[in-house]
């Protein structure tokens, strides 16, 4: 896959606007693909456990990670996702951990998407 089609593609679910100013690396897609891969399987083992969490009064557990997963969203440009994070922080919530879990199950599969068509 080209560049221009890679940007393109990933524009579809990051605001890569956002990710250059963070970053710093505005021409660098395969870093932004390595940031949004380390942000994902980190995201993806914690954000799960964030209602059980809650239920069980571990909300600082909840708040540290949240503050963690925000930065880490905000600056791969996945900014829907690190607006919800930043709720979350302050002020952990059942409703708030199934609005990202939802979020984060759309742009997995925005990225699965992605590293397919990258494969074709």
């Amino acid at each position: 896959m080209d560049a221009t089609l890679k940007r393109q593609n990933l524009e579809e679910f990051l605001d890569l606007n956002s990710a250059t100013v963070m970053m710093g690396e505005p021409d660098d897609l395969e870093f932004l693909e390595e940031c949004f891969e380390l942000f994902r399987s980190r995201a993806e083992r914690e954000v799960v456990l964030y209602a059980e969490w809650v239920q069980s009064g571990k909300s600082d557990d909840v708040k540290k990670s949240a503050h963690a997963l925000k930065s880490a969203s905000a600056a791969i440009g996945a900014v829907q996702i690190a607006r919800l994070f930043a709720e979350l922080e302050s002020g952990p919530r059942s409703e708030r951990c199934y609005a990202i879990q939802e979020e984060f199950g759309r742009l997995s599969s925005f990225w699965r998407n992605y590293q397919e068509a990258k494969r074709s």
